[in-house]
């Protein structure tokens, strides 16, 4: 995603398969996302990931984000530890280069 804006997106579902992701929503095996530019602010989701929701089935994929402002993008349900409105399994933590996630 390049120069992207996401804004007051919302996902209200709850339960199994639901709920989650206010704004990207990824799921699958060996895959990147990269953020360049992207501003993500004030989406919600009733689960996980307000902002974004990441998940490499197999551990092999990679969430990077740069030069990006993430604010505002609450998860009722739950997201990683230190890095708010996101919810993310991969090979790791997200890279995160000159932005603010907040």
């Amino acid at each position: 995603m390049i120069n992207s804006r996401f804004y007051v997106n919302t996902c209200d579902e709850t339960g199994p398969g639901g709920g989650s992701s206010g704004a990207i929503y990824n799921d699958g095996n060996t895959f990147t996302l990269t953020l360049c530019g992207t501003k993500i602010t004030d989406n919600h989701a009733s689960e996980g990931g307000g902002a974004i929701f990441f998940v490499s089935n197999d551990r092999s994929g990679h969430l990077i984000i740069r030069d990006s402002f993430l604010s505002n993008n609450p998860s009722d349900g739950f997201e990683t530890q230190g890095y708010p409105g996101i919810f993310v399994l991969a090979d790791g933590d997200p890279t995160v280069d000159n932005s603010t996630i907040e």
